[in-house]
Order: structure tokens, then sequence, then C-alpha cells
């Protein structure tokens, strides 16, 4: 089929635990672009019904489908990253000043409203979904994106911070980190924070709303 439709030889997977009859083209160019189809479309079709469903996916990488999927992908991911790793540092900031699960959902959801996502779109996170290895992730990818984005991901990790009027100094410490791994300017109640002289400050109420 590669010769007759005058394009390089495709990489071919086969998905040995799928039952059902699917088929797949991924890749950017017919250089280097793959085929895949489920064992459900090796057993259940024919040799020309399974030629139909194979001249399908050539279709795709012939007319660049795979090529622009790939760019939707990239388009969607961008448009996404503050929601997708926004989420991840709400989480662990909120569970790190909050005791009770209600209070921690409220922080999450004040700080989620910065985050340009349809209200409730997104929950908050617990157990190893908030754990130091996905924020270490979530602030790799982070540190690639524009700074407005770093901007209002930090600003509404902040506000969950700031929900209930108080800064623990846990919080304050993984916010500065935060800051700093994003080169932006810590927030002025985080600042007011690490110059009360005793080694472990209480909280106090957050001037966050004075400062938006």
């Amino acid at each position: 089929m590669a010769v007759a439709s005058g394009m390089p030889v495709p990489e071919v997977y086969v998905l040995d635990h799928e039952r059902g009859i699917n088929s797949f083209a991924a890749g950017h160019t017919q250089s280097d672009v793959a085929i895949g189809v489920t064992r459900g479309c090796l057993k259940l079709l024919n040799r020309d019904e399974l030629q139909g469903v194979v001249a399908h996916e050539f279709s795709h990488i012939l007319n660049g489908d795979t090529r622009l999927n790939m760019r939707l992908i990239g388009i969607a991911h961008g448009i996404l990253l503050p929601v997708i790793v926004g989420r991840v540092l709400l989480s662990a900031l909120a569970h790190i000043g909050q005791e009770e699960e209600f209070a921690a959902s409220v922080a999450f959801q004040r700080g989620a409203g910065y985050l340009d996502a349809a209200e409730g779109a997104v929950s908050l996170l617990s157990g190893e979904a908030r754990s130091l290895t996905r924020v270490d992730s979530a602030l790799d990818q982070l540190a690639q994106a524009s700074p407005s984005v770093k901007r209002n991901v930090l600003l509404a990790c902040a506000q969950t911070v700031a929900a209930d009027g108080q800064a623990l100094y846990r919080e304050a410490e993984l916010l500065r980190a935060i800051a700093d791994t994003l080169d932006c300017p810590v927030p002025p109640f985080v600042e007011a924070l690490e110059n009360q002289p005793s080694a472990q400050p209480k909280p106090f109420k957050s001037t966050t709303d004075e400062h938006r």
C-alpha cells in the first residue's frame, strides 16, 4: 500500500490488548509517521476490510491530517497549561494551609478563579497527585511558559494562600519557592512574613487584597 501511494513505508504497531476494531496514524511528516491497528482489527476483519482500514490511515498521512493534529495538540496544551500545572500547585498550597478538606477546597477554588478556567471546571487534588514530585514537574513545565502565564499562576497561588485571611510559614515558603523558580516577584505579604523576627512566624492577616 505504501508503494501504491508513493510514500515511505511507515512504522506499524499492533495494540495487542485492544479487542475492539480501531486504528490510528500519528506523525509530523511522511518520513516519521506510524500507523497502529488493534488486535481486534487483525482478528475480526478479512484482508480486504483490513486494507480499507489501513488505506484510510494512509489518506490521513497524505492529506497532512496527522501534522495538523499534532499542531492542534500543541496549541491546546499551551492554552490548558495554566490550568494543568496550576491545579497541582494550588492543591499543594491548599492542603498545606488548611487542616480540613472543605477549607482546603474553598482556598483552592479561590485561586482557581484566577486560572481562566470555567467555574467548577477544576477540582482539588489529593494524595500523590499533589506531592512535591508533582509540584516539581509542574514547575518545570511552567518554566517554559510566557511571563503573563507565570504571573497569572503565581497570582492564583497567592489567592489560595490568602483565602482564609492569613498566611502560615509553610505556605509562604512554598509560595516563595514557586516565585523563585518562575523568576517572578514575590507577593508583598510573603516578604512581610519573612521579615518577622520569629524563626517560626505565627499566622498573620494577609494584605494580598490590598495589592491586587
